[in-house]
């Protein structure tokens, strides 16, 4: 049973990041997402399902939708899509030339030169504090 339940999981993604509102549906919200952030054409009825994680937080930080893709092949168009985009935003606050992939992650310099492992685009945000606004490369580079 383990392994049907793994092997199940494989067409599903865990979304961090998108705002929850009362009455949302779960669904329109994962395809209106993949394509106006990722540029991924998805059409609904390709989702078995979609749903947030967990119970409602007391916080402001919004819980994690799972989705269920109907075709692993959806899946991952979609999980290819999303790689460049934490690229993009750490280029935006890091600048072209501080930033890079490696092993799936991307790794930028912050200002003070130590590294950032970024392996979400939650990651990326939360290191947004450490850059000034418009700040392009460190001095000398």
């Amino acid at each position: 049973m383990d392994s049907l339940e793994q092997y199940s999981g494989r067409n599903c993604l865990l979304v961090h990041g998108v705002e929850e509102t009362p009455e949302e549906n779960c669904l329109k919200t994962a395809v209106t997402l993949f394509r106006d952030k990722l540029n991924v054409q998805i059409d609904v009825r390709r989702l078995d399902r979609a749903h947030r994680v967990g119970k409602p937080k007391s916080d402001d930080k919004p819980r994690p939708v799972i989705v269920k893709f109907v075709s692993y092949q959806d899946r991952h168009q979609v999980w290819l899509a999303k790689r460049p985009l934490k690229a993009q935003v750490a280029k935006v606050m890091a600048g072209p030339r501080n930033v890079w992939t490696q092993d799936g992650k991307t790794i930028f310099l912050r200002p003070n030169g130590s590294r950032v492992h970024a392996i979400s685009l939650r990651d990326v945000e939360s290191a947004r504090k450490d850059f000034a606004p418009n700040s392009q490369t460190r001095s000398g580079r």
